[in-house]
């Protein structure tokens, strides 16, 4: 019988855990106020003459909602099904509901 501590046993692996939780709601977090200011300007509601927001949106705000699902899968590996599991699931149908809604808004703009 081994003496070692394993992922489950450890209390320091559910920290690690938790904190990326909480990296990935603030990437969902950013990744939806540059989505809200890059919508509003992609639709033609708020003038911007060089679409800078949309440009963050676009090109930040979608790349930090990907990370941000990665971060997410990640808190969920060898995890039984528990809160924290069930907030990670969340979390990254969140975070990849934010290049769906640029896919949404591109669709709207060209209708």
């Amino acid at each position: 019988m081994s003496n070692e501590l394993t992922e489950d046993d450890s209390r320091a692996y559910g920290v690690v855990q938790a904190f990326s939780l909480l990296l990935s709601a603030g990437a969902l977090y950013a990744a939806t106020l540059l989505t809200y200011r890059g919508a509003e300007v992609f639709l033609g509601l708020v003038q911007d003459p060089y679409d800078r927001v949309v440009w963050l949106g676009v090109g930040m705000g979608i790349p930090i909602a990907l990370c941000g699902a990665v971060i997410a899968v990640q808190a969920t590996l060898n995890r039984r099904w528990d809160l924290l599991r069930i907030v990670a699931t969340v979390l990254l149908a969140g975070n990849l509901a934010i290049p769906a809604a640029w896919g949404v808004l591109w669709l709207i703009r060209h209708a």
